[in-house]
């Protein structure tokens, strides 16, 4: 995906990696275009009473999401995010039979759902917290009546320490 951050004082990195410490509240408007292609190819052979099928799809999606980090005082903080999004997919399908090939082209809609949300305690060197990620991805067939429906899930509980820099390195980033 390709994403703009309207607020440069908002670390998206410390909600998703945790490699910053957010040190006071804030929150962006965070537009993102993503895009996929993939392809599908089933390379059964034809025996005379079966078929097998290659598609192709293109998908972009278009989401205006919103981020916020809440931070106390006492290293604490939340964090939660959405992501809604609307696209289009074009899908070309090769269907290949015995008697002969056909070719069919499909265009839908795209819907998505991403959700983000983060509880964490953050110091200068340890932090650890909670990561939920929810997310749905469907689109329907213009000229079919399929709808296809994927939930991703994810929970995760991380802990870390954060070193200092080897001393070279520093010293290498300055002069450039």
């Amino acid at each position: 995906p390709t994403a703009f951050q309207f607020n440069d004082t908002f670390s998206f990195h410390a909600i998703k990696s945790q490699t910053e410490k957010r040190l006071k509240s804030s929150g962006t408007f965070l537009p993102s275009l993503s895009y996929q292609h993939y392809i599908i190819n089933d390379r059964t052979p034809l025996t005379g009473q079966n078929s097998s099928q290659k598609s192709k799809t293109l998908e972009v999606v278009f989401s205006p999401g919103y981020y916020y980090t809440f931070v106390t005082t006492s290293n604490l903080y939340a964090s939660a995010g959405i992501n809604p999004g609307i696209g289009l997919s074009r899908t070309k399908l090769l269907t290949r039979e015995p008697s002969g090939n056909s070719r069919t082209k499909y265009n839908g809609t795209v819907y998505q759902l991403e959700s983000t949300f983060t509880f964490g305690y953050d110091t200068r060197r340890f932090f650890t917290g909670i990561q939920m990620m929810l997310g749905a991805h469907g689109y329907s067939q213009s000229d079919a009546n399929n709808v296809i429906l994927q939930e991703k899930n994810t929970g995760s509980f991380f802990i870390g320490y954060r070193f200092n820099s080897p001393n070279k390195l520093p010293s290498t980033m300055e002069k450039e």
